[in-house]
Parts: C-alpha cells; sequence; structure tokens
C-alpha cells in the first residue's frame, strides 16, 4: 500500500511541474515580463497544488496580476487557481504512468 501513496505523491509532483509550465506560458501569453513569468511555479504538498512566485518578485507579479493605474490587470494567477481540467489530466496521466510501476 506504500508503494500505491508513493505513486500519487510523484504523480501530484510530475503534475505540478507540468502545470508550472503551464503557469509560465500562461504569463507570458498575458504580457508578463518573462523575468517574471519563469520565477512562476507551481507547488504540491499536503494534498493541495497552490501558484507561488519566487522572492523578490513578489512585488512585480502583482502588478502584472492586479494592474495599476496605469497598466490593466491580467489576473493570470487567479484565473489558474480556478481552471483545473489541465491540472487534473496531468495528474490522471502521471498517476497511470507511476501505478504502472507499482501494479
Amino acid at each position: 500500500m506504500e508503494e500505491v501513496f508513493s505513486a500519487i505523491e510523484n504523480a501530484a509532483h510530475d503534475a505540478a511541474r507540468y502545470m508550472t509550465v503551464d503557469l509560465r506560458n500562461r504569463a507570458h501569453a498575458a504580457g508578463w515580463d518573462s523575468e517574471v513569468a519563469e520565477n512562476l511555479h507551481v507547488r504540491y504538498a499536503g494534498g493541495n497544488f497552490s501558484a507561488h512566485v519566487s522572492p523578490g518578485y513578489e512585488e512585480r507579479a502583482h502588478v502584472h496580476e492586479y494592474g495599476t493605474e496605469h497598466s490593466r490587470p491580467t489576473g493570470v494567477l487567479r484565473k489558474f487557481a480556478n481552471e483545473h481540467s489541465d491540472g487534473e489530466r496531468a495528474f490522471v496521466h502521471n498517476l497511470n504512468k507511476h501505478l504502472g510501476k507499482v501494479l
């Protein structure tokens, strides 16, 4: 049974890597500074996926996300947090891959 739990954990971390690429692509497409977009990442911990910004890039990410009086908000992080289908597919795909090694 421990091998099954390990497969689930590994699949979730693989899915987080896929989701990181997806999140960065969305930020690039929305016009985020490349340096900021490349410092976005998705983590899996405690049974949950969450988007994070590397230290030192939070303020610039906030400007892209929420806008200012001179720039429109993009909502990339908020939209990403509410769209689960691609991440779920990535998890299921990776789970099948990891369970295949166990079963």
